[in-house]
């Protein structure tokens, strides 16, 4: 179905790097012929902080030497799709995006952070870079309706559109109501933004959590050693285990041995990893930012609070532990809004897109026609 997008590059971290990762190997999975450049790479736990940074640069670097040979040889790619956060990953594929129209390619650029107004409102000089480097882009995608505003209205473009992010539905499990304890899921870095921290201090002072009826296991990479330290200080390890970086394989495993996932962020786009666990019909915990309420709707697939009010879980908590059958209603509802992120329709929406940047003659656009057909 997808055989013709040979005319298409895509560029983005490697594909076991976070929530971009995420997405950019569901669409591997399901476009065949997927061309694809990694910027930045995967997660190198035996590296110090500074080692690492070095050896972003030279991946980046080399990235952008095989960038300009492949859009120079391979004459069949038109469009580069260049996937990008905010502060350095936007810095990097503002490069990538201008050599890409010095080289007459149409670019895509696809905004993922949810930190994007802090990061342009706080931007100072590099503000006109940043608005420069948006327009000078054919599309930018955004993810939600909230941030299509943001871009379109704040930022006065006229080529932003929303493609949501694509998630592959898991086997759903379903919640054992013997259970005493309910054990909260956390993937993602750990790290002040995340609110993962702030979520622990809460937590010390929760009474479902004080009679250990609240478990939570956090995934991911970030500040670690702060994590480890709180844990371990605070006698902690009973009730919070961290269990590192972890893949695909093993993460399908922790999502399902998990009863809540729970995301108190401070900045959001939408979230994969929310998509990841409604996918296996898991209720949500989350805050109201960014497009986390276009996807997790309050007393229907979860439970939403302001960021930064921690207390409000307490109510949360209680309506959870009053009535456990929420945990189920809500996962269930959680599985039937995933269906609508499946890839297959979001790689469409995608065809679409490519077919409008491009010629007639295009390839793309005979894929889209005959998609359609």
């Amino acid at each position: 179905m997808y055989k013709k997008f040979e005319e298409v590059l895509f560029i983005g971290p490697e594909k076991d790097y976070g929530g971009m990762g995420s997405v950019l190997e569901i669409y591997a999975n399901y476009i065949p012929s997927f061309k694809f450049i990694a910027s930045y790479p995967s997660f190198q736990s035996g590296r110090k902080g500074w080692e690492n940074k070095i050896y972003a640069s030279l991946f980046f670097l080399q990235c952008i030497f095989h960038y300009i040979y492949v859009l120079i040889f391979d004459r069949k790619i038109k469009i580069v799709h260049i996937h990008s956060a905010s502060n350095g990953s936007f810095i990097r594929k503002s490069i990538l995006t201008h050599i890409g129209k010095v080289l007459n390619k149409k670019v895509v650029l696809h905004i993922h952070s949810g930190n994007f107004k802090n990061y342009y409102y706080n931007a100072g000089l590099l503000k006109k870079y940043i608005i420069y480097t948006l327009k000078k882009s054919d599309k930018v995608i955004c993810l939600s309706n909230e941030w299509l505003e943001f871009y379109s209205k704040e930022l006065n473009l006229k080529n932003v559109i929303v493609l949501p992010n694509p998630v592959d539905t898991h086997v759903k499990t379903l919640f054992d109501y013997n259970k005493e304890k309910i054990n909260l899921l956390f993937l993602g870095k750990v790290c002040k933004e995340k609110g993962i921290f702030d979520l622990i201090e809460f937590l010390k002072t929760n009474v479902w959590f004080q009679k250990n009826y609240i478990g939570l296991t956090i995934a991911g990479n970030g500040e670690i050693q702060k994590l480890l330290h709180i844990i371990n200080n605070e006698n902690l390890s009973e009730h919070i285990q961290y269990i590192g970086w972890i893949k695909a394989e093993e993460k399908n495993r922790v999502i399902q041995e998990a009863d809540i996932y729970i995301l108190p962020s401070y900045f959001e786009g939408v979230p994969i990893s929310i998509l990841e666990c409604m996918s296996a019909g898991k209720p949500i915990i989350a805050t109201k930012v960014g497009g986390v309420p276009s996807i997790v709707e309050a007393n229907e697939n979860g439970w939403l609070f302001e960021p930064g009010k921690f207390e409000q879980l307490n109510k949360i908590f209680d309506e959870i532990f009053s009535s456990k059958k929420l945990i189920t209603k809500y996962g269930e509802n959680s599985w039937i809004k995933a269906q609508k992120y499946k890839p297959e329709a979001i790689i469409q929406k995608l065809l679409t897109i490519y077919s409008e940047m491009l010629p007639l003659q295009s390839s793309v656009k005979e894929e889209v026609k005959n998609y359609f057909l």
